[in-house]
């Protein structure tokens, strides 16, 4: 018990025993009050800080949430990216198997260097140019949904049965293919 109040008394003494302090260095615990208030480029250059946070972040949002941009565009159910190259025949050209992609996938095809994308909607394969009519933006990169595909760069809505713009900003309608379903193969006529 001795030996417990011996420590706590240690203890004590050296808590409140002043710190050591090197010789010559003095040591000031009132501060200066002109120290204290900043100045006012200081306060100037907290608000500048402050606006820049702010529009940073309303900019990153802007892109990310508005324009997508960074994000994956393709919904959960859109599958695997596909892409193939098909040799341009005065024929119609097989791109695809009938059950090589389920409804609202979408699949790039190049024919001699044209971008072509075919599509399975509710009422079957569907193909059209993948480039966006408003800046040209790669269509295979968008959403297919009931029929619509989406532009992943500025949002343009087209039916890909007519090729018609279902929602802006795009004002002309997308070029649509010639697709043939038949003994199990999908035919694109050009």
């Amino acid at each position: 018990m001795k030996s417990l109040s011996r420590s706590a008394t240690t203890a004590f003494a050296i808590s409140s025993s002043p710190p050591h302090r090197p010789s010559g260095v003095a040591c000031s615990t009132a501060l200066d009050s002109s120290s204290v208030v900043p100045g006012g480029a200081t306060i100037g250059l907290q608000f500048v800080g402050l606006a820049l946070l702010g529009l940073a972040g309303w900019m990153g949002g802007t892109l990310v949430y508005r324009n997508q941009i960074g994000v994956d565009h393709r919904h959960a159910s859109a599958g695997k990216w596909r892409e193939t190259s098909v040799p341009r025949t005065g024929e119609a050209v097989v791109v695809a198997e009938a059950g090589d992609l389920e409804r609202d996938q979408m699949k790039l095809v190049h024919v001699d260097g044209t971008r072509i994308v075919l599509g399975r909607t509710e009422e079957g394969y569907r193909a059209f140019d993948d480039r966006c009519t408003h800046k040209g933006g790669p269509l295979s990169d968008g959403v297919l949904i009931c029929g619509t595909v989406q532009c992943p760069w500025h949002g343009s809505q087209f039916a890909v049965d007519t090729g018609e713009v279902k929602c802006g900003p795009a004002k002309k309608k997308i070029a649509t293919h010639t697709v043939q379903e038949s003994n199990g193969q999908v035919r694109l006529r050009l």
